[in-house]
């Protein structure tokens, strides 16, 4: 984890109400800045010591230097990431919700809009550089932060300690509209040499979009906000808003790929500015899809939601068993490949290398309207010969709500029948899971079978 901050600064000749000796406060020709982040708090960095010797101190501690970051006052926002940044972004980390969607339990908010910073920090996951997506609706980063003010001989003159604790959660339901919140906590605060609670740190949210800077903006908050050190120690609780403008949200959603970072920069004494510095930006996507029960929403796309399915569960164990088998042993169901070859159906999320199936909304647009109807036809066309009670229904897996499903046309798929009421309660469920995660049209997503 690490932030962009490091610069050489202009010499003022100061004042000894810094606490320093007549011979330490000296003012040199010109000072210096580093900045580094940890997951874990940083060992102590005295007055007077070697540079060097700090950093070395606080690496192997696990702290991080940052790189060199912009000295301008220019508010800054996340970059566009390149083609290959992109690729290497897409969601890694799976998480399981139940058939109605139920919200997290980890969740650091909840829908009383409390924010449980301690929730957040009691999280060892949320410690990465990137923080943790919970899950669509929540996200958790905590981290250390160090600033230390040198002399050109590289001895410290000043160091500022603070800790960072973000929460943000997107919009699930037409009362969150098409908002997402992030808030943040400083706390502990320490300072030390030239630093002090007379000492002033500017906090800023910056955004961008892949669909233009004007796609999503912070509204209502007072941003950048600047405070003296005193002043955070006192109420260091910061909130905003980030809305999207759907007229420049791309494909039928509207969709608005947001990107988010909180930077800061601090002045030891006078104008003597700090650079910009930052963590990994995180991502929010915006959508309009009026095909789900809340019309518009906001979730945090860097993670790939799994749907969940028990074969304990008598409202849907019959279509449990089923996709169960077709994951355990595709080879054992029907129909069989026509190359005679071995069936490979995606979609688990228990694999080795967990598989992923991708939504279809036929209405989205012909192309999509067409692979639905393949689906359906082959699935009828697959169940036909095959004999089964008058209460069961035909289930198909992967789902005909899916690009993977029968009519892609590479036999990579089960057909079975099974109680007609369970066939049904596992539609519904998948009908309002979509729904509750925002899993829209070319959302990628896996299914789990419990016990």
């Amino acid at each position: 984890m690490r932030f962009k901050c490091s610069a050489v600064l202009g010499v003022v000749a100061l004042v000894a109400a810094v606490g320093l000796s007549p011979a330490a406060s000296a003012a040199p020709t010109s000072v210096k800045m580093a900045t580094f982040t940890s997951a874990s708090p940083f060992p102590e960095t005295p007055i007077g010591a070697p540079i060097g010797r700090a950093i070395e101190s606080i690496t192997n501690s696990g702290g991080i230097e940052s790189a060199a970051g912009d000295t301008s006052a220019a508010l800054p926002r996340p970059a566009i990431p390149s083609p290959q940044e992109s690729e290497a972004l897409k969601p890694q980390k799976q998480y399981s919700s139940n058939q109605a969607g139920e919200p997290s339990t980890q969740s650091p908010s909840s829908t009383s809009s409390t924010v449980d910073f301690g929730a957040c920090r009691n999280n060892p996951s949320g410690a990465a550089a990137e923080g943790v997506v919970i899950d669509r609706f929540n996200f958790c980063r905590h981290y250390y932060s160090k600033c230390i003010l040198y002399g050109i001989a590289g001895e410290i003159l000043g160091v500022l300690d603070w800790r960072v604790t973000e929460v943000g959660r997107g919009a699930s339901s037409n009362l969150d509209g098409n908002e997402a919140l992030i808030s943040a906590e400083m706390t502990e605060f320490k300072t030390s040499g030239f630093y002090n609670d007379s000492s002033r740190l500017t906090i800023y949210l910056g955004t961008n979009a892949k669909q233009g800077q004007k796609a999503c903006y912070v509204k209502g908050a007072l941003n950048p906000i600047t405070n003296t050190v005193a002043q955070w120690k006192a109420n260091g609780l910061l909130g905003w808003s980030i809305l999207n403008d759907e007229n420049l949200g791309t494909d039928n959603e509207k969709i608005v790929n947001c990107m988010w970072s909180i930077y800061n920069r601090s002045a030891p004494y006078l104008e003597t500015w700090t650079n910009w510095a930052t963590v990994p930006f995180q991502d929010i996507r915006f959508d309009h899809a009026i095909y789900l029960p809340q019309r518009m929403g906001a979730v945090f796309s860097r993670v790939i939601p799994v749907m969940r399915y028990s074969r304990t569960d008598p409202r849907v164990k019959g279509v449990a068993e089923h996709i169960y088998t077709a994951f355990t042993n595709p080879n054992s169901t029907l129909p069989a490949r026509t190359d005679n070859g071995t069936k490979t159906i995606p979609g688990n999320f228990k694999a080795t290398t967990p598989s992923l199936i991708t939504r279809l909304y036929p209405q989205d647009n012909p192309i999509a309207q067409q692979a639905y109807r393949d689906n359906r036809a082959e699935v009828s066309r697959a169940c036909a010969p095959l004999p089964h009670k008058p209460d069961e229904e035909c289930d198909e897996f992967p789902f005909a709500s899916t690009w993977e499903g029968a009519g892609r046309g590479d036999g990579n798929f089960s057909v079975q029948y099974v109680d007609g009421t369970q066939n049904g309660n596992a539609g519904t469920d998948l009908g309002i899971w979509y729904g509750s995660e925002r899993i829209i049209h070319n959302d990628k997503f896996a299914v789990e079978i419990l016990p």
